[in-house]
């Protein structure tokens, strides 16, 4: 069987859209709290393009649910786990 080369592509187009992430808060929230950026900035600096584009992948070329965004957060840390809903509701009562 004959061996395929495989050769990588570059999108010399700039077909696809670069993934800079950035947060956007209204201003009244940002007024109230300008800590909120302090918040956001480790987020920002970890969503580079390769993530961002490994996380697309897992919504739309594997079929896996958008809580993808949840757990890669939950997975380094930047919120907690989710509880499951049974037990919340359950505290309520």
């Amino acid at each position: 069987m004959p061996q395929l080369g495989l050769r990588v592509l570059a999108d010399d187009k700039s077909h696809h859209p670069k993934y800079n992430a950035s947060a956007t808060v209204r201003k009244e929230a940002f007024d109230r709290n300008r800590d909120i950026a302090k918040v956001f900035e480790p987020i920002a600096a970890a969503l580079d393009e390769l993530t961002v584009a490994e996380l697309n992948k897992k919504v739309s070329a594997d079929g896996l649910a958008p809580r993808v965004a949840r757990q890669w957060l939950t997975d380094k840390g930047f919120i907690g786990a989710a509880r499951d809903r049974g037990s919340r509701q359950r505290r309520q009562q």
